[in-house]
């Protein structure tokens, strides 16, 4: 799990000592499922939740990334994040970031940016039957 320290002004070298209790009342995985829920009931089936970062500032908060997908093309990439309060589990400013991930997502669909599909013309030789001996021949009067 990867933890952001928001507000924290450190020196860039030097030894320094960072305290702070905080209360995490929800764990990664709800936060994740929470947002990927949202995003399909809400937003659009071709955006899903990918691993939270718990960010420690003023409040704290799991950060969710949110990716955009297509069936032939798979994941083409980030199109922002949602913040989920960890410790009432309330997902944070959901109408400007409603609004924020479906621009990024039509700017990301452009033709220009948006990988072709390109079906496999050749099987590869693992997915090959191997020569064996051929099964001896029955015949039946």
């Amino acid at each position: 799990m990867d933890v952001i320290l928001n507000h924290y002004p450190i020196s860039p070298i030097g030894t320094f000592e960072i305290r702070r209790t905080v209360t995490v009342a929800i764990s990664a995985e709800y936060a994740r499922r929470q947002v990927h829920r949202w995003l399909l009931l809400e937003v659009s089936h071709m955006m899903g939740a990918d691993e939270p970062t718990l960010v420690v500032g003023e409040s704290t908060c799991w950060r969710v990334p949110v990716h955009l997908s297509t069936p032939q093309a798979g994941v083409i990439g980030q199109v922002g994040v949602i913040d989920v309060d960890a410790a009432g589990g309330e997902m944070i400013d959901l109408l400007v970031q409603k609004e924020m991930l479906e621009q990024r997502a039509r700017a990301l669909m452009s033709a220009a940016t948006q990988k072709a599909f390109r079906p496999h013309s050749i099987v590869p030789t693992a997915y090959l039957p191997h020569p064996s001996q051929r099964a001896p021949q029955l015949v039946l009067n």
